[in-house]
């Protein structure tokens, strides 16, 4: 499906063919009624194909502090993999 047309879904301008709608829900495993938003159920893609990474579950069970500290964290990770790895091409230039 091409995005724009997903984003037409999205903002309402356009709604999908019956027939999208039950592919969607045979995709996600759940019934067209919850993809209208027609049931009570608050985590509709729980049980969708796509498997959330254990990252993300952890990162929801620490307080906001943690969460920010944690990304902090990462951020100075990626920081010193990108500055190492400009070290290691700035070595390999000069040998």
């Amino acid at each position: 499906m091409p995005r724009s047309t997903y984003k037409s879904y999205e903002a309402g301008v356009a709604t999908p063919s019956p027939y999208f709608l039950i592919a969607f829900a045979d995709f996600f495993d759940v019934t067209v009624d919850e993809l209208l938003g027609r049931t009570t159920s608050p985590q509709l893609f729980d049980n969708a194909r796509v498997e959330r990474p254990e990252i993300l579950e952890l990162y929801d069970e620490l307080t906001p502090a943690q969460q920010q500290n944690l990304l902090n964290y990462a951020r100075g990770m990626a920081v010193s993999n990108t500055l190492g790895s400009e070290s290691t091409t700035t070595k390999q230039k000069r040998a």
